[in-house]
């Protein structure tokens, strides 16, 4: 942990943790100093996402003082092999994700991913920080999901940025351990979501395992699905 010498022209810090923790404690971090030195946000980078000098000379334009309280978050859209993937509207209690491609001011059930989320502090502040109990999976959900709770809106740009989606590729990029941890928090958050949702994600499930046992080579991810589903 410290400050290093950076090749960018600009101030930079530096942290190397020890640890893998993941996303939640890193922008705990990071949320944590933008507020000390009364930053008003703070954006969170992934390294899966191709950002362009467009993405920035954008966010440039748009973020000036006096914009609206009432925005929690700014984002770009993410494209997947030109498959819009973030963000998306939430529909018939998640069963249906939508892809929202409509630029500027926009509220509701919605999610985006976490990659290029610019978040206000003071509404990072208002949820007490990122919630841990997401350590990695489902952490763009939680938070899209207390912007939706507390009545809060997102702005997106008019940008398209290139995403590499590592949960999609399940043959190459997705372990055992990393679908367990999955799985897990996607019952947390639907369990919280309510006992409606609760019994929709195990009707997903159903059709997830199905779809897993005819499509993937390793089994053992349908397994896990279906043990999960009588849990």
């Amino acid at each position: 942990t410290g400050v290093q010498t950076c090749a960018l022209p600009i101030y930079c810090i530096i942290i190397n943790s020890e640890n893998n923790d993941m996303l939640a404690k890193p922008f705990n971090f990071a949320y944590e100093y933008a507020k000390n030195i009364n930053y008003d946000w703070v954006l969170l980078i992934d390294a899966d996402t191709n950002i362009t000098k467009e993405y920035f000379e954008e966010l440039n334009q748009f973020v000036k003082p006096g914009i609206s309280e009432n925005i929690a978050s700014i984002v770009p859209q993410l494209f997947q092999n030109n498959k819009s993937i973030s963000p998306h509207i939430n529909k018939l209690f998640y069963t249906i994700r939508q892809p929202l491609k409509k630029n500027g001011f926009n509220s509701g059930n919605i999610t985006a991913f976490n990659s290029l989320s610019m978040l206000r502090v003071s509404f990072i502040d208002a949820i007490n920080g990122f919630n841990e109990n997401y350590p990695l999976d489902m952490l763009d959900y939680w938070i899209y999901n207390e912007i939706f709770r507390l009545n809060r809106a997102i702005y997106i740009l008019d940008c398209k940025i290139e995403h590499d989606l590592s949960i999609n590729d399940y043959n190459n990029k997705m372990s055992v351990e990393r679908y367990i941890n999955l799985i897990h928090v996607e019952d947390i958050f639907f369990k919280n979501a309510g006992c409606f949702n609760y019994l929709l994600f195990k009707i997903r499930l159903l059709y997830r395992a199905i779809k897993q046992r005819i499509s993937l080579q390793n089994k053992r991810f349908s397994q896990i699905t279906f043990k999960h589903i009588f849990r």
